[in-house]
């Protein structure tokens, strides 16, 4: 982007952006006619904002499967683990599959998972459908 750009982006002046360039605080090229163009990326590093990469990298995340009835069931959770893989941002830490209607408190999955959870194994639960978790507690759908 070039330097207005640059500048508005993070609401900075662009004599601020010029004199962080200059002085190597913030990474930029020059194009043939001479003008200096900067990446997101780097100001995004300047400003302390975390990257894509730096998130993905530090982002561990459990995959939650439910299926309601048995008609359907394998193609259903293989359906749904493809979707939330696909979906993912950070490393898969585990899939956690259920089968089974109405709320209960005593499947294994979700109890799993919370136990995963606790001990710092994954940041993040990915489900296609948020009323999966609902179903197994009222309290576990919003963070």
């Amino acid at each position: 982007m070039r330097i207005g750009e640059a500048a508005a982006y993070p609401n900075m002046s662009v004599v601020g952006v010029r004199k962080a360039a200059s002085e190597g605080r913030l990474p930029s090229r020059r194009t043939r006619s001479g003008r200096r163009v900067f990446d997101r990326e780097d100001l995004d590093v300047y400003l302390g904002r975390p990257t894509p990469e730096s998130v993905r990298a530090d982002r561990a995340e459990a995959l939650y499967c439910r299926v309601s009835g048995s008609t359907g069931r394998e193609s259903s959770l293989a359906h749904q683990e493809k979707m939330l893989r696909e979906s993912a941002t950070g490393t898969v830490y585990r899939v956690y599959q259920d089968c089974g209607s109405g709320p209960r408190e005593t499947r294994a999955g979700p109890n799993r998972m919370l136990d995963d959870a606790a001990t710092g194994h994954f940041t993040v639960v990915r489900v296609v459908w948020r009323d999966r978790l609902a179903r197994f507690s009222g309290g576990v759908d919003r963070a």
